[in-house]
């Protein structure tokens, strides 16, 4: 029961998956991938271990009609402080700058008139990023080129309470999982 809480909390935090065409368009379908132990995606070579960095993997899905676009969800901390991570790859069919647009409008259709508390652009790797207070939590969004030919969206999510906390536990999940993904040549 308590895991299943979990499962459909985090299912929660996650939000709404990239949209097909437009903001306002159905997302594109998500197909659930049953992968127990690490799973590399065949595509884009991104690997998402079962367990880093203290966050374990509670969702791996395709989304869409090919396997070109997977999302991966990580959750980790008390309940109290129950943060989630979300990791969207994509095929770099359009410029960052536009993948961030999009992000933001599913921010708006997935959470209402969400604003964003900041937002910041980084040079190398090109990235996009921004903030937003909902309530007691905090959603940050970072879109970035992250190999040649791919993107990925990261979707934070975590009670603003615990927010000093959560940057470092964030922090070393990103970085252990950005390291990894380096080190694989593809």
């Amino acid at each position: 029961m308590k895991a299943r809480f979990l499962v459909a909390a985090l299912l929660a935090l996650q939000g709404c998956a990239p949209v097909a065409t437009t903001p306002s368009a159905k997302p594109p379908e998500l197909t659930p991938i049953d992968a127990a132990g690490d799973y590399t995606h065949a595509a884009s070579g991104f690997a998402f271990p079962a367990e880093l960095g203290g966050f374990r993997r509670m969702s791996l899905f395709r989304r869409g009609p090919d396997a070109r676009r997977i999302v991966a969800g990580y959750a980790a901390g008390p309940p109290e402080c129950l943060t989630s991570v979300t990791l969207f790859v994509d095929p770099a069919d359009r410029s960052v700058e536009a993948d961030y647009a999009r992000a933001k409008a599913e921010i708006q259709e997935a959470f209402g008139p969400a604003t964003p508390d900041r937002e910041d652009m980084i040079e190398k790797p090109s990235s996009r990023y921004a903030q937003y207070s909902l309530d007691d939590r905090r959603l940050e969004v970072i879109v970035q080129d992250a190999k040649p030919g791919w993107h990925v969206k990261q979707r934070v999510m975590y009670p603003v309470k615990c927010e000093d906390e959560v940057r470092m536990r964030v922090g070393v999940f990103l970085t252990v999982w950005e390291s990894s993904q380096a080190a694989r040549v593809r």
